[in-house]
């Protein structure tokens, strides 16, 4: 506990700017209380230290000693409040001293400043190269990544299907030398410089009528680039302990990503996704959840995407049930949206909260799957399904919620149905389901019928005898060998059962029902089975 808060000092410096008067008034009321003896009740576990600060009533502190920036307090403020500053002096000061912490503090600010003045004396030249380093405001952002937009537009056909890749590669890339080298407000530029892009591969769009082959030839994997890369920047910026100076950013950020979110009818999956990515990385603070949540209600149109984020907020608040409950409301079309909390819950490890999903999942499955156009888009679907029902049985060890999901979504799942009774040597299940779908049994490798004719020699005959008869039912000249083919196996079969009489009779009964079929008369006299 000693090492974490020693840790936790050097991180709390990094944190907090000393040279922001704000920073500084919250240091020395925090300093106050923590030396006049309102702070107490120290309690330590793991990472974390807790403590109750008296600031005209009580107040409830818990630092996380591995990030302080999620540290929290009772009085509601969202940034480092005094009383967690207090709290956090009061226990550093059972393994430093404070006034050398202060000092530390001070001394790394007077250097941080003595840098930047010194900066002011270099070459214009080289502040132009990478102009924005010491320009934290969003209106220059904008303002700088508008004229690189204008300047690269000069040159280019916005109307080619090439314009795509250009945006990421030639304008998008090259703005990584425009942003500041201090993290995170390099990572907050590249963010908005990212959600820019993606609006001006949108607006390009709209002036297109693209194809799915063309989208998929020349919009899909920059676009997907450009996501990817968005991403890692979020990743990075909630990775790194926020300085208080970076508020307004992040909350101006906060109102881009709702711009994206109703910018277009186009990619809603991408809008709604970045929209669900910033949020649960960068700006799940309860009173900007609660001021999101009011705005929500009172857009008009964008349905979809309203739902969805809606319910997401409402995830981050950690009210799944209520998320749900408000879903059920919304149309079918909202249905593939849900996965991903089904998917973060799994991940994490949250049965309880997964199982909530994973229950509205099931119930919602059957009607939305009957709405999808095609087959392979069905299949497709229900393969991503099996996938989540698969992690989650393996999460609460209960094999019955995949194997009720596998005959759920027959006849989509199929082959996952019979690769899982295969693979569990159920051989007869297995068998079953082919006589079921009326699977040609020619399909699978000869392995599998041996492992089977091992197992249990008559859990075959049903199925030979079934696909004879689909052979003979296509009536060509090819189908009717391969009948003959089925018949050769059967015999072998009744044979090493010592019940040749009963393949006797049934070859006499066979032959009768098919004489006026001479092309598979021919067959059966080609093959053995008949005689003139």
């Amino acid at each position: 506990m000693k090492e974490a808060i020693l840790q936790a000092g050097d991180a709390l410096i990094q944190l907090l700017d000393y040279q922001d008067d704000t920073v500084r008034k919250r240091i020395q009321k925090g300093l106050s209380l923590y030396r006049q003896g309102y702070v107490y009740n120290l309690k330590e576990l793991q990472h974390y230290a807790g403590v109750v600060v008296h600031d005209e009533r009580e107040w409830m502190v818990l630092l996380n000693l591995q990030d302080l920036s999620k540290s929290e307090c009772d009085c509601g403020d969202s940034d480092f409040c005094p009383h967690r500053l207090a709290g956090f002096f009061y226990a550093y000061a059972a393994s430093g001293r404070v006034g050398d912490l202060l000092e530390k503090w001070k001394q790394q600010s007077a250097s941080l400043q003595m840098a930047s003045s010194l900066a002011a004396f270099r070459p214009k030249k080289e502040m132009s190269i990478n102009r924005t380093d010491h320009s934290y405001s969003l209106n220059e952002w904008q303002d700088l990544l508008e004229d690189r937009y204008g300047r690269f537009t000069q040159a280019k056909l916005v109307r080619s299907t090439s314009i795509y890749a250009e945006l990421y590669e030639q304008y998008f890339l090259s703005l990584t030398k425009e942003a500041p080298s201090l993290s995170p407000y390099r990572e907050l530029f590249m963010i908005h410089a990212g959600l820019l892009t993606f609006m001006k591969m949108c607006d390009v769009m709209s002036t297109q009528k693209l194809s799915k082959q063309t989208f998929n030839a020349f919009v899909r994997t920059p676009l997907s680039q450009l996501i990817y890369e968005i991403e890692q920047n979020v990743y990075k910026a909630a990775q790194t302990s926020m300085p208080f100076s970076a508020d307004t950013l992040l909350y101006e950020t906060m109102k881009q990503i709702r711009m994206v979110l109703f910018y277009t009818s186009a990619l809603p999956y991408e809008r709604i996704d970045l929209y669900r990515t910033l949020w649960t990385h960068l700006f799940k603070r309860p009173k900007w959840i609660k001021e999101e949540k009011q705005y929500l209600e009172n857009v008009h149109g964008f349905q979809l995407e309203r739902d969805v984020v809606f319910a997401h907020l409402l995830v981050l608040e950690k009210q799944d049930e209520k998320a749900v409950a408000f879903l059920k409301q919304a149309d079918l079309s909202i249905f593939p949206y849900v996965f991903k909390w089904a998917k973060d819950h799994i991940y994490y490890k949250d049965e309880q909260r997964a199982n909530i999903w994973l229950l509205y999942i099931k119930e919602r499955m059957a009607p939305y799957i009957r709405t999808l156009p095609s087959y392979q888009g069905s299949r497709a679907f229900v393969s991503m399904l099996l996938s989540l029902f698969e992690s989650y049985s393996e999460l609460c060890r209960d094999k019955a919620v995949y194997t009720d999901a596998l005959r759920s979504l027959l006849p989509y799942s199929f082959v996952e149905y019979s690769q899982y009774l295969y693979e569990q040597k159920q051989f007869q299940s297995w068998l079953e389901l082919q006589a079921a779908f009326r699977y040609d049994i020619l399909e699978y490798d000869r392995s599998i019928l041996k492992d089977i004719e091992a197992k249990n020699p008559k859990w075959l005959l049903p199925i030979y005898h079934q696909s004879i008869q689909q052979s003979i039912e296509k009536k060509t000249r090819s189908s009717y060998e391969e009948a003959v083919q089925h018949l050769k196996e059967l015999q072998r079969l009744y044979k090493n059962l010592q019940n040749e009489q009963v393949f006797t009779s049934y070859l006499q009964q066979l032959t009768q029902s098919t004489k006026r079929l001479r092309a598979f008369q021919e067959a059966l006299k080609k093959g053995g089975f008949a005689h003139d």
